[in-house]
């Protein structure tokens, strides 16, 4: 029943705020009583809680098969940040319910957030291993650079699933493979640029396509006539 209430909780927030859901909202999803809900939970604050640290834990145990298979494969390095980054963003907007309500709550100034930072500590230490098993050139300060890269896509993520832009829609390979390389960059991770088959390509590539005409060439004005003192001086 715990779990059955865990998974009815995502459905709820998935579209209800976290003011608008009721824990009888929870009960009738889950198919339970009232009563089953108070045996196991305080009050909706705790089964929140409850909730976070059961995607927190599921987070890390995807985590962690994630650079186990990539620690076995041979792809390159941005192909597996290309890939983490791909996986990221579908674990999160199929809860994007919960991270509705987790930011509601923090931005009315609950500290809700640090049961997350587990994450993304997890996910640091596990990526600082992987590159070092690749022989992955050293970054001058490794701790604070992998993890500033993960919260800043993380973050990213979670904007643009709570706040849909037509400009950079996720559902857009380029927008993906674009947060990929800009971590990868700045990890010291050699970037891939390939015109036929990334569009994302375009942004940096300066190199000329077939059917592409040849700038014109700049025009140039005549020189200005010389008169007064200076025509006198050239005599």
């Amino acid at each position: 029943m715990h779990d059955r209430l865990l998974e009815a909780g995502k459905v709820v927030f998935s579209s209800l705020s976290y003011d608008e859901a009721r824990v009888l909202d929870i009960v009738q999803e889950a198919g339970c009583s009232t009563g089953s809900f108070y045996r196991r939970f305080k009050d909706k604050d705790s089964f929140f809680l409850a909730l976070q640290r059961s995607i927190v834990a599921h987070h890390i145990a995807n985590i962690d098969k994630f650079f186990d298979r990539a620690a076995e494969s041979d792809e390159s390095d941005f192909d597996v940040i290309h890939r983490y980054v791909l996986g990221t963003c579908r674990a999160m907007s199929r809860q994007r319910g919960f991270w509705r309500a987790l930011f509601q709550r923090s931005m009315r100034g609950e500290n809700v957030l640090d049961e997350m930072s587990r994450t993304d500590l997890h996910a640091r230490d596990r990526l600082m291993g992987f590159l070092r098993s690749r022989g992955t050139p050293d970054l001058p300060d490794p701790d604070f650079q992998v993890y500033l890269a993960l919260r800043t896509i993380h973050g990213a993520l979670a904007h643009l699933i709570l706040n849909p832009s037509k400009r950079l829609d996720l559902a857009d390979p380029r927008v993906l493979r674009g947060m990929a390389m800009m971590m990868a960059s700045s990890l010291g991770i050699a970037v891939p640029v390939d015109d036929h088959q990334h569009a994302s390509a375009d942004l940096t590539s300066r190199r000329r396509r077939p059917g592409d005409r040849p700038k014109p060439a700049p025009k140039t004005r005549p020189p200005a006539p010389v008169s007064g003192a200076a025509a006198t001086h050239q005599r």
